[in-house]
């Protein structure tokens, strides 16, 4: 009698285990189906739908290079966007892909590399718009160069990683040209690029101006890299 009483108790103990683990690999695999539904939602530009997906998923996998890369992207392109935490997630990210905490991303056709690229590209698109920003702000030119050099260091790791990275290329272009212009600062003007395509009456200004013209960007880049912005454009810009 003793000796079935025993047994039946093990029966439950192991029914009771086999349960939890069954409980446990059902929320890794709703928690999984967040991240795959997260980075769909960046991909859509749906960044605020992302959030709470990714904050969730976070908090049962703290160590997921992908999790914090998309949840940068999301600060980055709030309205008002957040650059300070969106540099944050994105730097976190390549820290734990460097500690071996890289384990692959919902999109198939991504590599451990490409992925690396992403996370530089970003991090370079931010550390530029922060340059806007304290730009806008009145900040002197020369004073945001060491972030400007940093934002270059990241693209030109990204390439080596991914050396097709068209978008990456050309950020690194735009990175050069703002560089020099910086190194070249007159204090009466701004570096931020123009064209007559930007705005109409920025062709006018130039016209009617004493200041040396200067083209120092590709303002089809540049207007792609603005219209996902919020910070406003300083209208003493130069004329290409």
């Amino acid at each position: 009698m003793e000796r079935k009483r025993q047994k039946n108790g093990m029966a439950l103990l192991c029914g009771l285990i086999a349960g939890i683990l069954l409980l446990l690999s059902g929320c890794r695999s709703d928690t999984n189906k967040d991240l795959a539904q997260a980075w769909q939602y960046c991909a859509e530009k749906k960044f605020e739908a992302a959030v709470p997906l990714l904050r969730d998923y976070l908090g049962h996998y703290p160590r997921n290079p992908a999790a914090h890369f998309l949840l940068g992207k999301c600060f980055a392109n709030r309205t008002p966007a957040e650059y300070t935490r969106a540099k944050g997630e994105f730097d976190m990210a390549c820290f734990l892909y460097e500690a071996g905490d890289y384990a692959g991303v919902p999109d198939a056709t991504a590599t451990p590399e490409s992925f690396l690229a992403e996370i530089h590209y970003e991090t370079s698109q931010v550390l530029l718009r922060i340059v806007i920003e304290a730009q806008n702000d009145g900040i002197a030119a020369p004073a945001t160069l060491n972030i400007l050099n940093a934002a270059l260091k990241h693209a030109n790791e990204g390439l080596r990683l991914n050396p097709e990275f068209t978008a990456l290329a050309n950020l690194k272009s735009t990175l050069e040209k703002v560089i020099r212009s910086a190194l070249g600062f007159n204090a009466h003007v701004s570096w931020v690029p123009s064209c007559s395509s930007l705005n109409p009456t920025w062709t006018k200004f130039g016209e009617h101006s004493q200041w040396r013209k200067r083209c120092i960007t590709d303002c089809a880049h540049f207007t792609a890299l603005l219209k996902t912005s919020t910070i406003p454009v300083h209208p003493h810009a130069l004329t290409c």
